[in-house]
């Protein structure tokens, strides 16, 4: 009966220090940038000139909401428990993943304003996760798109010579499966049109963004992809850079914080055109929707900065049902 007993109490231990030990991730969002080293006045130490030029030829001014965050407060809150991800400029926040005992520390800390949740567990791995997580020599469907590109008067643009050279476009989605091997996305890489410098996955923190899902690949084919007498895409000499920021197997709003550092990424190469089709209104934890009156174009994570991205209204038609999903519910987008 003693060692039963005592076999007991061993598990009920275990149970609960395997509680305590939930790691999760966070979004910690600081109260200023005090002490930052970077300067306004000196916009070449955190955007690259293609992205000063852009904002010098729009009249888009550099401000305090533009620096980085300070790197004093980052090592900070690695000091009290947290593994930092990203962080962010806009928002003036770090995404971290730590043990859920720490949460209260880091939110006791001087420099931090609030701690959201942004998802359950840790970052996940790259390898093992997602269905048709491998290399794919995907679909090539030989149909010539005049039609389309005639419905949308891309035609007159591609023979006026509008074909999108010279401009430099993020793809942000959940994965761009197989774009690396597809016949019709060669050319791409043949004049060396990707960014395989700055493209990433901020799903898994990894460099390689041609696994796990097409949806990336579909979208992209729409702009990109070129085959002679087969099909042209819409901006078929444009450049690209590529950016995972979906989990598909799972829905919490982490989704719109990698969106967020994938963006800010995308604005600090200069970039002239974000083309992301998503939209977020529901996830897993109920906690975390939205709510009709949340989609006034401010209340979401995703509030526009400094360009209007082509908007996704949800895979199901959510603005159909008079139910927009953010972005689109951003009144720049409901005015296209």
């Amino acid at each position: 009966m003693g060692t039963r007993r005592y076999g007991l109490l061993i598990l009920l231990l275990l149970l609960s220090l395997t509680g305590w030990s939930q790691v999760n991730r966070y979004m910690v969002y600081l109260n200023n940038k005090a002490g930052t080293p970077y300067t306004i006045s000196a916009p070449e130490q955190f955007l690259a000139t293609r992205s000063i030029e852009r904002r010098q030829k729009q009249g888009i001014a550099i401000t305090e909401g533009d620096l980085p965050v300070n790197p004093a407060y980052v090592s900070q809150l690695v000091t009290n428990g947290a593994t930092v991800l990203y962080t962010s400029r806009w928002m003036n926040g770090v995404l971290i993943q730590c043990d859920a005992s720490q949460v209260s520390v880091i939110e006791g800390l001087s420099i931090v304003d609030s701690v959201a949740l942004a998802a359950p567990n840790e970052k996940p791995s790259a390898t093992g996760r997602h269905k048709g997580a491998r290399h794919t020599s995907g679909r090539v469907e030989s149909v010539v798109n005049q039609f389309q590109l005639g419905m949308l008067g891309l035609d007159y643009m591609h023979t006026g010579g509008y074909t999108g050279s010279g401009i430099l476009i993020a793809a942000l989605d959940d994965g761009f499966q197989g774009v690396n091997t597809i016949t019709p996305f060669q050319s791409l890489f043949s004049a060396n049109r990707v960014d395989m410098v700055n493209s990433f996955d901020y799903v898994h923190k990894q460099t390689d963004v041609f696994l796990f899902d097409d949806h990336g690949t579909e979208v992209l084919s729409v702009m990109a992809a070129f085959e002679d007498g087969v099909y042209e895409g819409g901006a078929h000499d444009a450049s690209f850079v590529l950016f995972v920021t979906e989990d598909v197997t799972t829905e919490y709003r982490i989704e719109e914080y990698n969106w967020l550092i994938a963006a800010e990424r995308a604005d600090s190469l200069g970039v002239d055109i974000i083309h992301t089709s998503l939209g977020y209104y529901a996830f897993d934890d109920a906690s975390m929707n939205y709510a009709q009156s949340d989609m006034d174009g401010g209340t979401a994570v995703l509030r526009r900065r400094r360009r209007t991205p082509p908007p996704g209204d949800g895979g199901g038609g959510e603005c159909r049902k008079r139910r927009c999903a953010a972005l689109a519910d951003h009144y720049r987008a409901r005015r296209w």
